[in-house]
């Protein structure tokens, strides 16, 4: 046999073996499995982290821990579940000179999971109530500061005002251009007075339209906000409020509401 005959059968004899070869061999489709089953599971965690970056979104900044803690503010003793503080860094025990609670109305209770969706509602018609807890600076809260203070920096008559209250105009000088003063003076008790931005329209309101300040415990400036559109409650709110902050302070053996020892 010639070279050139030796030549061809080999060529036969090896294209023959390749066609009888598999097109994939096992190596390589153990090798794709696993890719296949390694972007299974890639997907699979990212799949659980995206769905518990978004449930952490919600929550953002909110606790629905209620579990106490003891906050002192000058000589007043509170006792707090974590849940109605707004601020991660003042959910501790300790002495603070101000903390800030946010409340659900007309529940007045603090964040939770069946509560969320009112916590994370940006709209002015959310009805929450933001309270800032701090050592008094002056010796008046707003009702004390109505006659011998705000009734000066009244412009122009006494007008009907929302929900049975009074509106007072306020002094372009005053530093309260922009809101009214509504006020109501109740037979033998003290007069309600509270401040507020009244919006030409309910769609522009904020969580935060009116603010009013009481005293509390011993020496305790109580100052709340909340949307005009709760101002119809005003009564019941300010009731609540203050029976709020009451319940939650820490008397000593003889009554007042002052430091414990530790």
């Amino acid at each position: 046999m010639t070279s050139a005959g030796i030549n061809m059968a080999d060529m036969q004899a090896a294209s023959a073996s390749r066609q009888k070869e598999p097109l994939i061999s096992d190596q390589m489709i153990k090798k794709i499995t696993i890719w296949v089953t390694l972007i299974a599971v890639a997907t699979i965690a990212l799949n659980f982290l995206g769905h518990l970056y978004s449930s952490q979104m919600m929550q953002g900044t909110h606790s629905d821990d209620i579990t106490p803690v003891d906050v002192f503010i000058g000589p007043d003793h509170l006792r707090l579940p974590m849940n109605v503080i707004r601020f991660p860094e003042q959910r501790v025990t300790g002495e603070t000179e101000s903390i800030n609670l946010y409340l659900l109305w007309p529940q007045m209770e603090g964040y939770s999971q069946s509560n969320r969706a009112q916590f994370n509602r940006i709209s002015g018609d959310q009805n929450l109530i933001m309270v800032q807890l701090s050592q008094a600076t002056m010796t008046l809260d707003m009702s004390g500061r109505l006659d011998p203070i705000y009734s000066r920096l009244f412009e122009g008559p006494t007008l009907q005002g929302p929900h049975g209250l009074e509106l007072h105009k306020l002094k372009a000088t005053s530093g309260y251009s922009d809101e009214v003063l509504l006020s109501e003076k109740g037979a033998g008790e003290r007069p309600f007075a509270i401040r507020c931005i009244l919006p030409s329209r309910p769609s522009e309101a904020t969580g935060a339209d009116c603010q009013r300040d009481v005293a509390a415990g011993t020496d305790l400036s109580v100052l709340y906000r909340y949307s005009s559109t709760m101002l119809k409650d005003w009564r019941a709110i300010d009731s609540a409020v203050q029976k709020y902050v009451a319940d939650h302070l820490v008397p000593d053996v003889s009554g007042r509401t002052q430091r414990v020892s530790q």
